[in-house]
């Protein structure tokens, strides 16, 4: 849930912050290579996850029923670790916008788009 969590607030915080990083003149490509890589994102990393549950699936053959179960925990581990690199590379674009925020405060990331009069 915490990871479903953060992977909605990233997006909700990267979008309006690329008008205010790119010039107007290359926002549309900006937009469009943001689209690209998270529709990638959800293309391929069901794959990796499928391949990672065949591999183990594949194993189980002719196991018993307690080391078939320790065999499903373990690909669920190793699927998860997808997950928590996402999450890491996320924590990452975030902390870099967060110093790059305080190294050039006339771009206003960290305020609104539209400033309350």
């Amino acid at each position: 849930m915490l990871l479903g969590i953060g992977y909605s607030l990233v997006p909700s915080a990267m979008w309006p912050t690329v008008p205010k990083i790119i010039p107007e003149k290359n926002l549309g490509t900006a937009y469009s290579m943001i689209y690209w890589i998270q529709n990638m994102g959800m293309l391929l990393v069901p794959i990796f996850v499928g391949r990672i549950m065949k591999n183990y699936a594949d194993k189980k053959e002719g196991l018993d029923a307690a080391s078939a179960e320790i065999l499903d925990k373990l690909a669920a581990v190793r699927s998860e670790f997808i997950f928590i690199s996402l999450g890491f590379v996320a924590i990452t674009v975030a902390v870099c916008l967060f110093f790059n925020s305080k190294k050039h405060p006339e771009l206003k990331i960290d305020r609104p788009s539209k400033e309350v009069a």
